[in-house]
């Protein structure tokens, strides 16, 4: 991802005091406060969309927040405590673990390489994400199901049978040439509850 490409999708947000402006973190207000000009009346949260009147409000996407507001929507982390930025896209704000784990470094499918919506469905293998319509074998299209067995190699998924067929053969042939055995990760198709694991279906 280009830092354009960055910059247009992650904003940094702002601690506020309805009399006063901080540049620090909200976990870490400083001294350094100096007075701005706008009334507390003006402060409309862009959550919950109701008059700003607590002590302190973060500023984010040129609108303002309650702490308690600005959360990404997917773990509803509270996005002040974590860190100064947050992304922003299709109307959602995610924490940047989010958006890594739904649209990935790039925001492109890994397969497809076309841009992933925010209402798109996903399926994502490690650090890879893709088109839900995307992920299948690379070699004979099949789809996959929860629980089937698939293998990631250079970024390509292979299902079980093929990787048997061709890519270990073709090893064991090859054996004898060099005596390296080309490796691949193996994993298996999860639901959205197994979050651990290293596969899951995401709905946004």
């Amino acid at each position: 991802m280009n830092n354009s490409t960055i910059d247009s999708q992650m904003d940094s947000y702002k601690l506020y005091s309805p009399a006063k402006v901080s540049e620090a973190s909200p976990a870490l207000p400083t001294s350094s406060l100096s007075p701005i000009k706008v009334p507390p009346e003006n402060f409309i949260c862009g959550g919950c969309k109701n008059v700003i009147k607590d002590k302190y409000m973060l500023e984010g996407n040129n609108q303002y927040w309650h702490e308690d507001c600005l959360q990404c929507v997917c773990c509803r982390c509270r996005l002040g405590e974590i860190g100064n930025t947050f992304y922003f896209k299709k109307d959602m704000t995610l924490c940047q673990r989010d958006y890594m784990r739904l649209f990935g470094v790039s925001g492109t499918c890994t397969s497809c390489k076309k841009h992933i919506n925010a209402y798109d469905y996903v399926m994502w293998s490690k650090n890879n994400v893709y088109h839900l319509e995307c992920f299948c074998c690379s070699m004979c299209n099949q789809r996959f199901c929860v629980g089937d067995k698939y293998f990631e190699k250079d970024g390509k998924i292979i299902c079980f049978n093929d990787y048997q067929k061709n890519v270990i053969e073709k090893v064991e042939s090859d054996e004898e040439d060099d005596g390296d055995i080309e490796t691949a990760s193996i994993s298996t198709v999860y639901n959205e509850y197994n979050c651990n694991e290293t596969v899951s279906y995401i709905s946004l």
